[in-house]
């Protein structure tokens, strides 16, 4: 298994090294395509990382909220470790062809598990602490958080139907 995720993480950097060398070329269309599943996501981050505003928001906005919402180094404690009901984290990173890959499947599961269990992302180039904190050693890697502790840890993308096994074994409905 650590064989996998390391190669997972591998497959990772590799592709991310390409897709940051494609945005400076000219032809960035079909990079373009596959960030433009996730732009839904990413304004909320390109705000996060020109200020400090929108890290405060997640603590209000996720129950209102059918998608993912980016939780941070700053908000973890508080938005993950204090929540009242089980929190599905993405550990991901905006250059990780396989996380981008998962933006639609977490945002579905955030929307179909709603009052439930909150989702967060956390973007682990941008909050390096919570990478190192969990040990996170492949992207994409889902963690179930329950009562303030980890409680189960999955790595890889996956189909949403496994996704959504975690979350069900964890709210006892699997």
């Amino acid at each position: 298994m650590l064989k996998e995720l390391l190669v997972s993480f591998l497959v990772c950097l590799v592709i991310g090294s390409i897709v940051n060398g494609m945005a400076v070329s000219p032809t960035p269309a079909p990079s373009s395509s596959e960030p433009s599943v996730g732009t839904a996501v990413d304004p909320s981050s390109s705000t996060s990382s020109s200020g400090t505003e929108p890290e405060p928001e997640p603590s209000a906005e996720p129950e209102a909220s059918s998608k993912a919402v980016e939780t941070s180094d700053a908000t973890f404690d508080q938005d993950v470790l204090k929540a009242s009901v089980p929190v599905l984290v993405d550990f991901n990173a905006s250059w990780c062809a396989p996380c981008q890959k998962m933006i639609p499947v977490v945002d579905k599961i955030a929307s179909e598990y709603s009052g439930k269990v909150k989702v967060f992302k956390v973007d682990t180039d941008r909050n390096p602490g919570l990478m190192s904190k969990y040990q996170i050693s492949a992207l994409p890697t889902f963690m179930m958080f329950r009562d303030g502790r980890s409680v189960s840890s999955n790595s890889g993308a996956m189909p949403e139907e496994m996704l959504a096994g975690v979350v069900d074994r964890q709210l006892g409905t699997q």
